[in-house]
């Protein structure tokens, strides 16, 4: 069964790989918080797929400006606690933040 579990510890450690290369020297900028949200997602999903796992993901990723204002945010699901989970990540640099959740679904 430990085959098939969702390890949240082994994403949490690919999620803050990508987010420490891909952000970490960013400056938060507007007008290409878009496309670089899209990039993250999309490097995110494609280093889970390539665990080869028998998962579906589905990953959220928020990008905030560091300005002092507040973020509230949930999330329910129904699942398999034996075998489905979550990883979420809180990152900073000096002028962002990223909150970045992954949920998998075993199929």
């Amino acid at each position: 069964m430990a085959e098939i579990s969702f390890v949240s510890e082994e994403v949490n450690g690919i999620v803050k790989d990508i987010l420490d290369t891909m952000l970490g020297q960013v400056t938060y900028q507007q007008n290409k918080m878009t496309q670089l949200t899209e990039s993250v997602i999309d490097e995110v999903l494609k280093r889970l797929v390539a665990l080869k796992k028998p998962y579906k993901y589905l990953v959220s990723c928020v990008l905030m400006q560091k300005m002092g204002a507040g973020l509230h945010s949930s999330a329910a699901e129904m699942w398999d606690i034996t075998t489905d989970g979550y990883a979420h990540v809180r990152w900073d640099n000096k002028t962002m933040f990223c909150f970045l959740t992954v949920f998998g679904v075993s199929i």
